[in-house]
C-alpha cells in the first residue's frame, strides 16, 4: 500500500523537477503534508524571483499557507507587493496577512489548490496508489 512516507519521499523528488509550477506544487503539498518549513521555504523562497508570475504567485501562496512558518521571507513578499503584476501584488499582500497572523486561520483543502501541476501531482499519486492496491490484491 502506499503510505504517508512513501508520499513524502515521491514528493520530494518532485522539489527538483525542473518546472518551476510542480516545484511550487510539490513544496505546498509536502507542507499540507506536515513536513518543516526547512524543507519547503528554500524552494518557495527561490521562486519568488521566477520570470513568470504565474509561478511568483504559486509560491506567495504557498508561504500564504505557511503563516507565521514563512517569516523569514517577509522581506521579498513585502518587495512583491509592488509587483507589475496584479495577481502577484494580490498574492504578495494576502500572503503578508498570514505570516503576521493578521487574517483568519481556515483549514486549507484539496479544492484550494488550483495550479495543474498540483492536480498532476495528485493524479500520479492516486494512479500509483490504485496501482500498489490492486497488486496487492492480486
Amino acid at each position: 500500500m502506499f503510505g504517508e512516507v512513501e508520499t513524502r519521499e515521491l514528493l520530494r523528488q518532485g522539489l527538483q523537477d525542473p518546472r518551476s509550477a510542480v516545484r511550487v506544487a510539490v513544496a505546498r503539498g509536502l507542507w499540507r503534508l506536515k513536513s518543516h518549513a526547512e524543507e519547503v521555504l528554500p524552494v518557495l523562497a527561490a521562486l519568488l524571483n521566477h520570470k513568470l508570475a504565474s509561478t511568483r504567485a504559486g509560491a506567495l501562496k504557498g508561504l500564504c499557507e505557511m503563516g507565521c512558518g514563512a517569516r523569514p521571507c517577509v522581506s521579498e513578499v513585502q518587495r512583491l507587493t509592488s509587483d507589475e503584476n496584479e495577481s502577484v501584488r494580490g498574492a504578495a499582500s494576502e500572503a503578508l496577512k498570514k505570516i503576521s497572523g493578521q487574517a483568519q486561520n481556515r483549514k486549507v483543502s484539496t479544492a484550494d489548490w488550483s495550479w495543474p501541476a498540483e492536480q498532476q501531482v495528485l493524479d500520479r499519486l492516486q494512479q500509483k496508489r490504485e496501482s500498489e492496491t490492486n497488486s496487492n490484491r492480486k
